[in-house]
């Protein structure tokens, strides 16, 4: 970057780590890394809840839910009973192993993680009128040592206005379900984004008129392309 700025003139400038920040920083551009938003699925009522379930799958359990684009939180309009019998037999079925099984969907975690984890399941398991569909923890394996650990998924369900102001803590492979009355979906969104540092939205269903997707929100309509799916998730029902 200091040859770059030598190149390019005062149009690029360059600091030493440890330099003063010059008086007009704050209008500078700021390039680099950024914190990863949060991502919460919407699970509209016309979305195909098997499809819904797999992606769910996909982006809740990826890397045992350490991937900082992992989703933790579904707002579900009204109940959907089929919605819970597809994720529970995914987050029952989902298969996790060493990194040299090939048939395994997640692996290990670090002890740390692990313990962030189990807090995360206590918190959630306080929550007033929140139901436990499947129930998480860690897993006891051969290959358990005093770094690595295997953790089990774990699945909630909680009406939406019991977690709307605080909600708890999310980590590693867990997911909560908010279920929500459909006349007050937009408000409880509004909320949602408003308590977070950035939200973007993973939505399953029609793209519903008069509403505009951000730039890195996902509408998601369509059949499940069996071919696609990765290695150690139970296979769809005929």
């Amino acid at each position: 970057l200091q040859r770059m700025s030598r190149s390019i003139g005062p149009a690029l400038r360059v600091c030493e780590a440890d330099e003063a920040r010059p008086a007009d920083a704050a209008e500078w551009r700021v390039v680099g890394v950024e914190a990863a938003k949060t991502r919460v699925a919407v699970v509209q009522p016309d979305a195909d809840p098997e499809v819904a379930a797999y992606l769910l799958a996909r982006a809740c359990l990826r890397r045992t839910g350490t991937d900082p684009r992992a989703v933790h939180r579904v707002v579900v309009v009204g109940a959907r009973p089929r919605l819970e019998r597809h994720l529970r037999r995914l987050w029952l079925g989902a298969r996790m192993g060493p990194p040299d099984d090939s048939e395994a969907f997640a692996g290990p975690v670090r002890t740390e993680f692990a313990s962030a984890y189990r807090s995360a399941l206590e918190a959630w398991t306080q929550v007033p009128g929140c139901s436990c569909l499947v129930e998480g923890g860690p897993l006891v394996r051969p290959t358990d040592s005093s770094e690595w650990s295997y953790l089990a998924p774990a699945l909630f369900r909680v009406r939406s206005a019991e977690v709307i102001d605080r909600p708890p803590p999310t980590a590693g492979p867990l997911l909560v379900l908010e279920e929500v009355e459909e006349a007050a979906l937009d408000r409880h969104l509004r909320a949602m984004a408003d308590g977070e540092r950035g939200t973007l939205w993973l939505r399953f269903g029609r793209a519903q008129p008069g509403h505009k997707l951000g730039p890195e929100d996902r509408q998601i309509e369509g059949a499940l392309l069996v071919e696609q799916l990765p290695p150690g998730l139970p296979a769809p029902r005929p």
